[in-house]
């Protein structure tokens, strides 16, 4: 039975603009579940510097401080994508940021990469260079969201929160640089993801 009414998103800059706040508060509001959402954004980290993130003593006793959380969603795969880590590695990391979300919630969520234009890459030129040298060795293959999303099946502990149906297919009206959705379509996708959760946690599949 979940008592907490707190609930973390932590993440790479999707969970940087706090829209996820909003939708997931509002999603429970109005189930008459209320809570208190807060996040913490490594903008351009990776799924393995998250994981290291959120496995620092410091920043544990922190969240632990007032108990365990209702929930926790966790962002991550878009920059693992534009570093061209390859799926193997990002698979690797994922469950190591699985495995240190897990004791601070009983509800682990990550959000299913979303269908972005794999070809953008914004990082600063020096990175740019890196990553699509990274690419040839690592990361080859064409169509990497839908590849990468495949990594993430079978990861005990976590459920996750399908993107597909929110957009089924690359949409450039509905992003900003390719990368980030538009501030209209970022609250519609907190909107559906709070949904999501809500039902998952009322045993409903998502």
């Amino acid at each position: 039975m979940v008592t907490s009414s707190r609930i973390l998103v932590f993440g790479d800059s999707y969970a940087n603009f706090h829209r996820f706040e909003a939708g997931i508060t509002d999603a429970f509001a109005q189930a008459g579940r209320p809570m208190e959402v807060s996040s913490i954004s490594l903008p351009g980290a990776d799924s393995a510097k998250l994981a290291g993130r959120l496995s620092d003593p410091a920043l544990t006793a922190q969240l632990n401080a007032d108990g365990p959380y209702a929930a926790i969603l966790l962002i991550a795969g878009i920059n693992d994508i534009t570093k061209r880590r390859g799926v193997a590695a990002f698979s690797k990391s994922m469950r190591a940021l699985v495995n240190v979300a897990r004791p601070l919630s009983m509800y682990v969520f990550a959000l299913e990469i979303i269908d972005f234009d794999e070809r953008v890459d914004i990082s600063a030129t020096p990175f740019r260079l890196r990553n699509a040298a990274r690419g040839l060795i690592f990361d080859r293959a064409p169509g990497r969201v839908a590849t990468y999303r495949k990594a993430v099946q079978g990861i005990s502990n976590v459920v996750i929160l399908p993107t597909s149906d929110f957009l089924p297919a690359h949409d450039a009206a509905r992003f900003k640089d390719g990368v980030h959705l538009t501030d209209v379509e970022f609250d519609k996708l907190a909107r559906h993801t709070g949904e999501q959760m809500l039902q998952a946690m009322a045993g409903q599949s998502p």
